[in-house]
């Protein structure tokens, strides 16, 4: 991991304001917030386009320097605690009576009682697919 922080990116300068209800709520919780005209973005961020004229910084985050090793570590943490990894094409997905999970796959079915979905970001068209709603999916994001 490595210190990082969000730019939050404005075309309309009078738009970064540290007054938005968003930002309020990020210091009230303890965030530090810093509002930079578009020269000091740019020196920031230095492709970044003209266009943009100011930026909220929220500072004290944090970046995956190598998401890979996170990934590795976390799949290490499961296998410990028991659980077991299938790497197999699923066909079918349906819940049972029961509380459990059947599987259709590639390699037979399967049925479990915990399921945890790794398709590389794919979990909505995955969910969808076998008539499961997704309230949400991964957004992608500029990290400094």
């Amino acid at each position: 991991m490595a210190d990082s922080f969000y730019v939050h990116a404005f075309r309309n300068a009078p738009k970064a304001s540290l007054n938005d209800l968003g930002y309020k709520i990020r210091e009230n919780k303890g965030a530090e917030l810093e509002l930079i005209g578009g020269d000091a973005l740019r020196q920031l961020e230095l492709a970044l386009s003209p266009a943009f004229k100011a930026a909220v910084l929220i500072k004290g985050q944090a970046r995956a320097v190598s998401p890979g090793r996170i990934g590795t570590a976390l799949a290490q943490k499961a296998l410990d605690q028991g659980a077991e990894v299938l790497r197999t094409d699923v066909s079918g997905l349906t819940r049972q009576a029961d509380g459990t999970w059947g599987l259709a796959t590639s390699n037979g079915a399967v049925q479990t009682k915990k399921l945890c979905d790794c398709s590389r970001g794919l979990e909505c068209r995955f969910a969808e697919t076998f008539g499961f709603g997704c309230s949400a999916c991964g957004r992608a994001g500029i990290h400094r």
